[in-house]
């Protein structure tokens, strides 16, 4: 029985052909990081694949072998801190099931969120303005959703809210994070963060303050300001 022998020839061919898909990879990586810095400074609707091909120092051929368009950029950002964002909110079903608790969990979801840096807002931005991800965001907000109920009512939780309002607010939550928040205005931000903190309490307890350890003047205060 003869034994193949794998010659120089195939190892220089191996080698060439590593380098290849380490150079393709390297310039999918430079046009990603082009188009968040063009969604960021441009916006997602304004931002044409000209400009990205631009400041990913790339012809237009070279970037469309990567991408078929601009949304499946968007796409392929959004999906790449999808695990790390799914990671953050699946930590809820371990929260104590009180204004304190949620107000740390908030905080925690928050922090997240802005480590990604303009990352998230770029995603938003492109939900915004594109169905499919925006669909496809919100479907995997709602798988998420039900784990994440599955697992408080094994905790023996019996709140009302389903999965669909829950995916909602996961994702007002994530759009909040990434828009609406200065931290420059610490006061402001406490203050948003308390809001959203007995905003969640409110929602996964049906909207009992007494059986919650919700201050029952905190939840007021939210009602009178958002209704």
């Amino acid at each position: 029985m003869s034994i193949p022998i794998r010659g120089a020839g195939c190892e220089d061919q191996d080698m060439a052909s590593s380098l290849r898909a380490d150079a393709k990879a390297h310039t999918r990586e430079r046009i990603m990081q082009a188009a968040i810095d063009a969604f960021s400074e441009l916006g997602y609707r304004s931002t044409a694949m000209s400009h990205i091909a631009h400041r990913a120092g790339v012809g237009r051929a070279t970037l469309y072998l990567h991408f078929a368009g601009k949304a499946a950029l968007a796409d392929e950002i959004a999906r790449s801190i999808e695990p790390l964002m799914i990671g953050i909110v699946r930590t809820l079903p371990d929260v104590p099931m009180g204004l304190d608790g949620m107000q740390n969990w908030v905080s925690s979801v928050l922090t997240g969120l802005r480590s990604f840096g303009p990352v998230t807002a770029v995603v938003n931005d492109a939900i915004g303005h594109n169905e499919d991800l925006a669909r496809s965001f919100l479907e995997s907000m709602r798988r998420i959703s039900n784990e994440i109920l599955t697992d408080l009512r094994s905790q023996g939780w019996d709140g009302l809210i389903e999965a669909g309002s829950l995916a909602m607010l996961l994702t007002a939550t994530m759009q909040m994070g990434s828009t609406m928040l200065d931290t420059e205005d610490e006061q402001a931000d406490a203050r948003t963060r308390r809001d959203l903190a007995s905003l969640w309490l409110i929602a996964l307890t049906a909207g009992d303050p007494r059986a919650t350890g919700v201050d029952a003047d905190a939840a007021q205060a939210w009602r009178s300001r958002n209704t």
